[in-house]
């Protein structure tokens, strides 16, 4: 048993609507569809790619480096119950 497809409406304007609509037609298919078809893969290309980010940042060491706080530089973590090394806060 599959999960129902979900709707989504948007919005174009009207050269990109224009295109759209020229680009199926030569595709041979629904505006409606050649848009699923696009977004679907952006959407599959994207998580790929987010999945390779953290899978080499994780490699790298760098997924345990935290913000000191919001907006500053990055620095090295400090386990529970240690100190900052000299010159740090």
């Amino acid at each position: 048993m599959s999960l129902d497809r979900k709707d989504l409406r948007c919005y174009f304007s009207p050269e990109v609507h224009a295109a759209l609509l020229a680009l199926a037609d030569v595709d041979r298919m629904e505006p409606a569809k050649l848009v699923e078809q696009v977004l679907e893969q952006y959407v599959v290309d994207r998580v790929h790619a987010a999945m390779v980010i953290a899978q080499r940042v994780d490699v790298a060491g760098l997924a345990r480096i935290r913000p000191v706080s919001p907006g500053s530089a990055w620095m090295d973590p400090v386990e529970p119950g240690k100190a900052r090394a000299e010159g740090r806060k």
